[in-house]
């Protein structure tokens, strides 16, 4: 007390100019006491008034061990970590304290393998501090010699009941480590029921760790004893450690968005530690193997489709990430729920792709918009997505799509003039829908003739009977008598044993009263006004064939 009042004294009775020295000597005299808070006010306004003196290495050192006294740990790394105090012992020992109290157990070990032992004459509290991070660090380090000699660093200071239950609960976990789990567990038990809650709480997660590793448990009923404990225990390296658990094994039990619901939180909660990192790739990889390992298949589209956006951040880059939205993209389009796998393939072209990936993903999003009846988004998809230099294939089915949606945008003729130089079937098929639905039945005869084919006349299922009915339509209405008497006598036996037989018989014989209007037509025959084979064929694949697999 008297070298307190004395030390006062000097600072009160100091000119404004000397006044410095006596404050640093005064918050030297209340750190060393534990008065970190004190310490802590004088240092503050010698950085205010004293700028130089502030800067001083050992005033910095003083600074860290006392804003880490005050666990204020990332301001002490601050002071404590400038390259001014670098090769002093003294300064490793507080650093690898300061390294572990904020989870970088590596970075730790190699300070306090630095700072030797710990100096003889330290104030007990700070050596049962310094020595129980070590010991952690040790341990996470699985170096379980230097952990010991930590645990009896502390009990050489006589320690008090809650430093020694914190001792137990490490022997507890050294003993573990060297496979004497029937002393752990006795130490970590009695711990459960000692009033020390720091122990009490930790001894309680060591137990079901155990337990879980003997299956004298089961996870879920792990997960309802973590549950009641994470909101006993908050704000430091201890909740980390729980709600990784937690999350952890949510996941373990198929239960993957609440695990990655809990690791989320972790790391909100904890955004600058050193084990952010971890997690954050945990969650990237329960999230990606839910997706690419089949686990999403067993969750019906919708549910796939919102755990995916809520956690799509987790996305991984390149090819893998890719693989996962073209994934939900088929299984949502293969339940017609068009509009969603078009947002998703939407953002993907934006924000993900470049080259002909970006042009081929933009044909499946143009043919989705297409499905869906929407035309304008078609042709949007189709810009946003144009890139130069493609693959023969790639651009002819782009410039398909494309005059498919102008035609539904009722501009056929420029629907025509872009697959005009397209001799592929596929392009015949869209020729021969837009020159049907707008009576240009020359051309349409003309289309409808080479889809027909030279093939064996006899061999007519119901897709080629279909054609071949129209082929007939478009030379009755064009007024071409002889072609269709030459399609009457090709086909007519065949024809017979279809479902077109009377609708081919009446447009193909005069003797029965040919018609040649084609809206009397339709009305009577409703199978001659269902051509709409361009759209169908991708109908049909889409049933038997992923959406990504298309093109």
């Amino acid at each position: 007390q008297n070298q307190k009042q004395l030390l006062q004294r000097r600072v009160a009775e100091a000119t404004r100019v000397t006044r410095s020295q006596p404050r640093l000597d005064l918050a030297s005299f209340y750190f060393a006491h534990g008065l970190a808070a004190e310490a802590m006010g004088l240092l503050r306004t010698i950085e205010v008034e004293d700028p130089d003196l502030a800067g001083r290495p050992d005033v910095l050192a003083l600074r860290g061990a006392t804003r880490f006294a005050l666990t204020r740990f990332d301001e002490a790394a601050l002071a404590l970590f400038d390259n001014s105090l670098n090769g002093k012992s003294e300064i490793e020992l507080w650093r690898g304290a300061t390294y572990a109290a904020l989870g970088d157990y590596r970075a730790a070990i190699q300070s306090f393998s630095r700072a030797g032992t710990i100096p003889p004459g330290y104030p007990p509290n700070f050596v049962a501090d310094i020595a129980l991070l070590g010991a952690e660090a040790a341990l996470r380090n699985r170096d379980f010699r230097s952990a010991g000699a930590y645990l009896d660093a502390v009990n050489d200071t006589r320690p008090g009941p809650a430093e020694q239950a914190r001792v137990d609960y490490y022997r507890g976990r050294i003993f573990a480590a060297a496979g004497d789990a029937e002393s752990a567990v006795e130490l970590w038990t009695r711990l459960t029921r000692g009033e020390d809650r720091w122990s009490r709480i930790r001894s309680e997660l060591a137990l079901l760790d155990d337990a879980l590793a003997r299956k004298a448990t089961t996870r879920a009923d792990a997960i309802k004893k973590l549950e009641s404990l994470r909101f006993v225990w908050r704000g430091d390296r201890l909740e980390l450690d729980m709600l990784t658990r937690l999350g952890q094994l949510y996941i373990e039990e198929g239960d993957i968005r609440n695990g990655l619901t809990v690791l989320k939180q972790t790391v909100s909660a904890f955004p600058d530690t050193a084990a952010t990192r971890d997690i954050t790739r945990q969650m990237t990889e329960a999230f990606s193997n839910l997706y690419l390992q089949g686990g999403a298949n067993a969750l019906p589209p919708l549910a796939a489709l919102a755990l995916y956006e809520d956690f799509r951040e987790l996305t991984p880059p390149g090819a893998q990430g890719n693989e996962i939205i073209n994934r939900l993209a088929d299984r949502l389009v293969s339940v017609e729920l068009l509009e969603r796998a078009a947002n998703l393939l939407d953002r993907q072209v934006k924000s993900r792709l470049e080259g002909t990936d970006k042009a081929r993903v933009g044909a499946r999003l143009a043919l989705i918009r297409l499905l869906d009846r929407k035309p304008d988004a078609a042709i949007k998809a189709l810009d946003d997505s144009a890139v130069q230099a493609l693959p023969a294939d790639v651009a002819a089915e782009r410039t398909r799509l494309r005059s498919r949606a102008l035609f539904e945008l009722e501009r056929p003729d420029e629907a025509l003039r872009l697959i005009s130089n397209d001799m592929t079937r596929d392009a015949d098929l869209l020729r021969a829908e837009i020159t049907w639905k707008t009576a240009r039945w020359r051309e349409a005869s003309d289309v409808f003739g080479r889809l027909v084919g030279d093939g064996d006349a006899a061999a007519v299922d119901e897709r080629r009977g279909q054609l071949v009915l129209n082929l007939a339509v478009s030379l009755a209405l064009a007024g071409d008598s002889t072609r269709l008497g030459q399609v009457r006598q090709r086909f007519g036996a065949a024809m017979d044993r279809t479902q077109f037989r009377e609708a081919f018989r009446l447009i193909t014989n005069p003797s029965e009263g040919a018609l040649n209007d084609y809206s009397k037509l339709s009305a009577r025959f409703q199978e001659i006004d269902r051509f709409q084979a361009f759209m169908t064929s991708y109908r049909d694949k889409l049933k038997t064939t992923l959406l990504s697999a298309i093109n």
